[in-house]
């Protein structure tokens, strides 16, 4: 899997430095990666959603011990570029993506999802 787009919105509350969000292989965008000045530092925490129940935060997106590394380089790389006024994002690559579709049920759709 290669990270083909970073990108990063500055934003500053308490601990709380940024977002990113990731695109691997020029096709999945996984938006709300967290850039967070812990004691250690900065690092990246995945997209998260609360849990009404018992006011927790659940991680909505896990991944290897091997690729938590890669991801975290890229997203500080890209944010660290941002912060000094160097760039937007990083790592940018021509897009080739589809139309977005818009439905509310498979039923509005003329043709099955693919």
């Amino acid at each position: 899997m290669k990270i083909s787009d970073v990108k990063v919105n500055l934003y500053e509350n308490g601990k709380l430095r940024g977002f990113a969000d990731v695109t691997f292989d020029e096709a999945v965008t996984v938006k709300g990666f967290k850039i967070w000045n812990g004691s250690q530092g900065l690092f990246v925490g995945s997209p998260s959603t609360i849990n009404k129940k018992d006011d927790s935060y659940r991680d909505m997106v896990w991944l290897s011990d091997e690729f938590k590394p890669i991801l975290s380089e890229a997203v500080l790389d890209a944010f660290r570029s941002m912060a000094n006024g160097n760039s937007t994002k990083a790592n940018t690559t021509k897009s080739t993506r589809q139309p977005r579709i818009t439905a509310t049920s498979l039923n509005d759709l003329d043709e099955p999802p693919l």
